[in-house]
């Protein structure tokens, strides 16, 4: 079973009708995918996204995706699925909604970097780490992540 971390991001986040429908979808269609935590609503500061998004700084569009990250709230869930990460990832699409396939998450709701609607855990390394941050984010927030 993989462990991973999926964020709704501010392009989907505050709009109910898709939240529900990508949540249908990742527990609809017979992935073996089961939503462990439900996390609330949260926004992202820019120290915490500068965290989160590492593994980006130094490309061109890091400074992008982090005023993008920031600019809206997200939703967080760890989910666990009999898939890979690999699968999992190639059934939610490439990561640049225009060259997602079709019918997958991102080439349905996303739009253009960094707006593709949603992040997936890359690993299961990252997944923790991802996870880590945003458990700490919240606990000097004095705030409940994970439900």
């Amino acid at each position: 079973m993989s462990k991973v971390l999926i964020l709704l991001k501010p392009d989907v986040s505050s709009d109910p009708d898709v939240c529900t429908k990508i949540l249908q979808e990742l527990t609809d269609i017979n992935w073996g995918i089961d939503i462990q935590k439900i996390g609330i609503t949260f926004m992202f500061d820019r120290l915490t996204a500068e965290q989160f998004y590492c593994g980006l700084k130094g490309a061109d569009h890091f400074e992008s995706q982090i005023n993008f990250i920031t600019s809206g709230p997200c939703v967080a869930f760890i989910i666990t699925s009999e898939l890979t990460i690999p699968e999992l990832r190639k059934k939610i699409g490439n990561t640049n909604p225009q060259k997602a396939e079709p019918g997958t998450i991102r080439y349905k709701y996303g739009t253009v970097l960094p707006k593709n609607a949603v992040h997936c855990s890359d690993s299961s390394d990252s997944a923790e780490r991802e996870i880590n941050i945003l458990t700490e984010f919240f606990k000097n927030k004095n705030k409940c992540l994970w439900r």
